[in-house]
């Protein structure tokens, strides 16, 4: 049997968090432009980070619902905590909801 000696300092019970901020340019989408922001994410990843979010901004509001998706996955590729970046996309709740279950992730809504 191990037993665990608890004090009152909490901090040995936090996660290491580690927030990513990455721009984008929702015009550029392209299968390359991905692969790029994709493998700039990659390379800021420190090894000891336990929760991991990323913040995508875009330099002009996503208007396409294709586009939010994508990036939404791109952020799921690394991590299971999904921020949702700037848009104009008119999703419903549902649709968040239908996204977290076919991920297995969940989204932060600012």
């Amino acid at each position: 049997m191990v037993m665990t000696e608890y004090n009152n300092n909490f901090n040995q019970f936090a996660l290491k968090m580690q927030i990513i901020k990455r721009k984008v340019d929702p015009e550029c989408l392209t299968g390359l432009y991905y692969s790029q922001v994709k493998h700039d994410i990659k390379r800021k990843i420190k090894d000891d980070t336990e929760l991991l979010l990323i913040r995508i901004i875009p330099k002009n509001p996503i208007s396409e619902k294709w586009i939010l998706e994508s990036l939404m996955y791109l952020q799921r590729e690394f991590t299971s905590i999904i921020t949702v970046p700037k848009n104009n996309v008119n999703m419903k709740k549902e649709e968040f909801e239908e996204f977290e279950m076919m991920f297995n992730c969940n989204i932060l809504l600012d």
